[in-house]
């Protein structure tokens, strides 16, 4: 759930790796989990989470709409997997 519903302070931040975002979870969003940066990393060929990088981008256009102040999206040409220019991403955004 990424944990944005329950948060009840801001937290530094929250890194998503080939995930997926139920859409209950938009619903339930904190006044603390919206102040809360999040970065979202997919791969274009990532064929275990529902929607692929395209269900990413819905994401992170749902959160935005939800009111989240920062959401941050990064594709990359890859699977269910990590590369290094995903982490050199996410140890630049940390």
């Amino acid at each position: 759930e990424l944990g944005l519903p329950r948060l009840s302070q801001r937290i530094a931040g929250i890194a998503v790796l080939s995930s997926w975002l139920s859409q209950n979870v938009i619903e339930r969003i904190s006044d603390a989990g919206r102040a809360t940066p999040v970065l979202i990393c997919h791969g274009t060929a990532d064929d275990r989470i529902p929607g692929g990088s395209e269900g990413a981008e819905k994401a992170k256009n749902d959160l935005v709409k939800a009111g989240m102040e920062t959401v941050e999206l990064h594709i990359y040409k890859m699977g269910h997997s990590a590369c290094d220019e995903e982490l050199l991403d996410i140890l630049n955004w940390l």
